[in-house]
């Protein structure tokens, strides 16, 4: 039988954001993942 995980993605672009979804992963024991900006700070 295959067991699923349950895993939150998310996007932090002041940083609250993580603190609440950090925090609700390790209370849910899931996996966590960020969603970054890879445009934010180059010149476009």
């Amino acid at each position: 039988m295959i067991k699923m995980k349950t895993i939150i993605i998310y996007f932090s672009e002041g940083g609250t954001s993580r603190i609440v979804f950090k925090t609700l992963s390790e209370r849910l024991n899931t996996d966590l993942i960020e969603v970054r900006d890879l445009k934010k700070g180059m010149d476009l």
